[in-house]
């Protein structure tokens, strides 16, 4: 029995290994075709960042960097439904993090020119985390919004 036993044990840390070193080499393949896919972006290959970053995406589903990545990329050659849907799977994979509504409230104001539902998003990202109200006050690209009556109520200090 004891025999057994140790053959149990030694299958079961041979088991763990395996998983670790697959892990492993995921996680060096996505950082390279990250790397690729930023060098392309920088670059404007679109076409190249786009599928590099879906590549990223199919290897790690819930990498928000490259979903967020994705969707600008898609912005830019003015595919605008496949960069919001991008946006929104991140957001629901992390509802909580202040940043995904924050991109998706950026791509509302510059890329939709929709106020009220870059708004929506800002308000979401700074109940999420109340600091953002400071920086959102303060990003030079958002002077798109400066009229509009939710967008200084939201970053008033008061308010």
């Amino acid at each position: 029995m004891e025999t057994q036993s140790l053959i149990g044990i030694l299958c079961l840390f041979a088991l763990v290994a395996f998983f670790r070193w697959r892990s492993q080499q995921a996680q060096r393949r996505v950082r390279g075709q990250w790397e690729t896919a930023i060098a392309a972006f920088e670059a404007a290959d679109y076409t190249e960042a786009e599928q590099q970053f879906r590549k990223c995406i199919a290897d790690a589903p819930v990498f928000l960097h490259a979903r967020w990545m994705l969707a600008e990329t898609l912005a830019r050659q003015n595919r605008l439904d496949e960069a919001e849907q991008e946006l929104e799977t991140a957001t629901a994979f992390e509802p909580r993090n202040p940043e995904a509504h924050l991109s998706l409230g950026m791509f509302h104001a510059l890329h939709r020119g929709n106020p009220n539902a870059a708004v929506a998003a800002f308000t979401e990202a700074v109940r999420l985390e109340p600091d953002l109200r400071r920086k959102l006050a303060h990003e030079p690209r958002l002077k798109v919004l400066d009229n509009n009556p939710g967008f200084e109520a939201l970053v008033r200090q008061d308010g």
